[in-house]
């Protein structure tokens, strides 16, 4: 069977065909979409105006705009009227002092009135995209000297910084977020049908003026001779260090089950991690702009606690509407099984599905 986009949850949690995401639907878009927030028009640029006077909140009809809230875990208001529509674009001041009525997980109230929180403030500009792989080009005043940048909850610290994603620097990250002047630049993938661009004064008082945003799609990755598995999980995937052994993760000696010649095995993998994290931190987007159609990403993610059986069930209730899903397996079903038996089940799995 040829998998083009195909998400299977098996053995371990998740099992993803990149072809995927990143892939599947890019060559729908109708092109690069390029956005002036400056009072000067710019060729081939939409020019953002402004609505009695205001920054255009986001319309779906329309397919962008400026939205109050962002799509983080738990999710973080913005003040979209603290925008001011200035000739050289939009600008943004945050006061040293600045409370939103947020909460966490467990109903507490969290104060944000630190110049120094992070996610402090800003403006969010969210935009209509097929799902699939982009470039993003972000241009303020000044740079990174006045804005903090990032795209749909990813965390900037993380995603411009972040060289190699398991500890011996063996997987490098090939697609880090960069200044280029006054350029900030990142390859993205959504699954989601927007985008949206944070940009954030880097500190209080410090104004930050967002004048341009480019979003170009990125062409398919076909599929290569060679397939990849793609590991993605927590401290039981990872490899480990030889100062490290005897102790070692499945990931390390997966390998093993396979004729290599054939296919390559690549360990994303990092202790104490969740898909949450995987996501913030831009490893999971690392995967999916560097794979190609048919290759596989295995996710191994689980948190064993009073919610896993709801959690269970929302996500089986997920998977019952795609046609490309199958979900089970050990921490699929929140359950505990022995490992040998769960990897022979997502081998058997795999052969039932190729």
């Amino acid at each position: 069977m040829k998998i083009t986009h195909r998400i299977m949850s098996i053995a371990l949690a998740f099992v993803m065909c990149t072809g995927l995401i990143c892939t599947v639907n890019a060559n729908e878009n109708t092109g690069e979409m390029y956005f002036n927030f400056t009072k000067e028009s710019r060729a081939g640029a939409i020019d953002v105006g402004t609505i009695n006077g205001k920054a255009p909140l986001y319309n779906r009809d329309r397919g962008w705009g400026f939205v109050s809230e962002t799509t983080a875990m738990p999710p973080r208001k913005v003040n979209v009227n603290s925008i001011e529509v200035k000739k050289e674009g939009y600008k943004v001041v945050e006061n040293s002092v600045a409370k939103f009525n947020i909460t966490d997980k467990d109903g507490k109230l969290l104060d944000y009135t630190k110049a120094t929180d992070y996610n402090y403030g800003g403006m969010v500009f969210r935009v209509n995209v097929p799902r699939g792989g982009y470039n993003i080009q972000v241009e303020t005043a000044r740079g990174k000297d006045d804005a903090l940048v990032s795209v749909s909850a990813t965390q900037t610290s993380r995603i411009e910084n972040t060289k190699q994603w398991d500890a011996a620097g063996l997987v490098k990250n090939q697609h880090l977020a960069k200044w280029n002047g006054n350029v900030w630049s990142f390859d993205y993938c959504t699954g989601r049908s927007f985008i949206d661009i944070e940009v954030e004064p880097k500190s209080a008082g410090n104004p930050v003026v967002l004048k341009s945003i480019k979003i170009t799609p990125i062409p398919v990755r076909e599929q290569e001779d060679k397939p990849t598995v793609y590991l993605l999980g927590d401290s039981t995937l990872k490899s480990y260090l030889f100062e490290e052994a005897p102790m070692s993760g499945w990931g390390q000696v997966f390998d093993r089950l396979f004729d290599t010649s054939k296919i390559n095995i690549v360990n994303y993998s990092m202790g104490g991690r969740s898909l949450k994290t995987m996501y913030q931190e831009g490893r999971l987007n690392d995967v999916l702009m560097t794979g190609h159609k048919g290759d596989f990403v295995l996710v191994q993610s689980g948190h064993n606690d009073e919610k896993n059986g709801k959690l269970y069930e929302e996500y089986k209730k997920l998977a019952e509407k795609e046609e490309n899903i199958i979900f089970g397996g050990r921490l699929g079903e929140y359950k505990y099984y022995d490992m040998d038996a769960v990897i022979a089940a997502a081998l058997d799995m795999c052969e039932k599905e190729l």
